[in-house]
C-alpha cells in the first residue's frame, strides 16, 4: 500500500476497490447468518458437492444483502473478535457503488 501511495499520491481507497466476502462473524453479525459462516469455515477449498455449492451461493446472497461483511483492503480483528475496518469498504453495496461511479 505504501508503494501505491508513494507512486501516485492517492490514498488506497482512491485507487483500489476490493469486492470479496469476508468469512467472519462477530458481535455485530446477524444471528441468521452465523450458522452459514460456521459451515463455510469448515469447508475445503475444493467444492465437490451440490450442497457445498449451494452454501457458497447462500454466502454470495448474504454478502450482497449486507449480512456478510465485505473484505476490506486493511482491517484488524480486535480481542473481542469484532472487526476494525481501516481501509476499504465494509459492505458489498458501498464497494459496488464506488465501482459504478469509478472514473478512470
Amino acid at each position: 500500500m505504501m508503494f501505491l501511495k508513494a507512486a501516485t499520491g492517492n490514498k488506497p481507497n482512491e485507487q483500489i476497490i476490493r469486492l470479496s466476502p469476508l468469512i467472519h462473524y462477530d458481535s455485530h453479525s446477524s444471528e441468521e447468518i452465523i450458522p452459514l459462516i460456521q459451515q463455510l469455515y469448515k469447508m475445503d477449498m475444493d467444492l465437490t458437492t451440490d450442497e457445498e455449492i449451494d452454501k457458497l451461493i447462500k454466502c454470495f446472497i448474504g454478502w450482497k444483502n449486507g449480512l456478510i461483511y465485505n473484505q476490506p483492503i486493511e482491517f484488524r480483528v480486535e480481542r473481542s473478535n469484532d472487526l476494525l475496518f481501516l481501509k476499504g469498504d465494509k459492505w458489498y453495496k458501498d464497494g459496488m457503488e464506488r465501482w459504478i461511479k469509478w472514473e478512470l
